[in-house]
């Protein structure tokens, strides 16, 4: 009985932990400290929780670690066996899941490509509508346009330059037309 509460304790345990990597230069006894590599890991995963402040885990792990202190050599031998054997059915489901999840970061990483492009695409569009809008407004007061260059160029003066195209400006924005479908508004955001 102590065996399954143990095991579901340290199952839970284990789901929420991530592997650590023990470096090669490092012998077993040097970081078992005369404990089951078990509890050693389970110390680091605390550590780490701690550190962490991760305060769901904490008390869970001080849990795991006191069951699998009480139980005997024999008693640890049987649920790492069983944890061995669950882990075993469980691996093609696993293993489903995990393509599955790759299978959906690639669709969502897919999806923020065409998204970008469609954001890429509607300023240009944007753009594109604008400069046509523009031109052709400017071609139907080519005269205007004409004529304001020869008296642009007609002033010798800073100011006089300055004033002419301010009222050149003023003139050719009172007869713009509205913009469409709040172009300006797509376009300046």
């Amino acid at each position: 009985m102590f065996l399954k509460i143990a095991k579901k304790k340290l199952r839970l345990v284990l789901s929420s932990s991530e592997g650590h990597y023990y470096p090669p230069s490092q012998k077993k006894a040097d970081w078992a400290r005369k404990e089951s590599e078990l509890a050693s890991f389970l110390h680091l995963q605390l550590a780490e929780a701690l550190n962490l402040n991760d305060s769901s885990l904490v008390p869970q792990l001080y849990e795991a670690l006191r069951c699998i202190r009480l139980l005997n050599e024999e008693e640890c031998h049987k649920l790492f066996e069983s944890l061995k054997e669950e882990y075993r059915k469980r691996r093609p489901y696993i293993i489903y899941l995990i393509n599955c999840r790759q299978s959906l970061l690639c669709t969502l990483s897919h999806l923020h490509r065409l998204k970008e492009r469609v954001k890429r695409d509607r300023t240009l569009t944007v753009e594109f509508l604008s400069s046509v809008c523009v031109r052709l407004f400017l071609e139907k007061r080519a005269d205007q346009v004409s004529r304001f260059i020869e008296e642009f160029q007609g002033c010798s003066l800073a100011d006089e330059k300055s004033d002419l195209s301010e009222c050149f400006l003023e003139r050719l924005y009172t007869k713009c037309p509205v913009i469409p479908c709040g172009l300006l508004q797509a376009k300046t955001s």
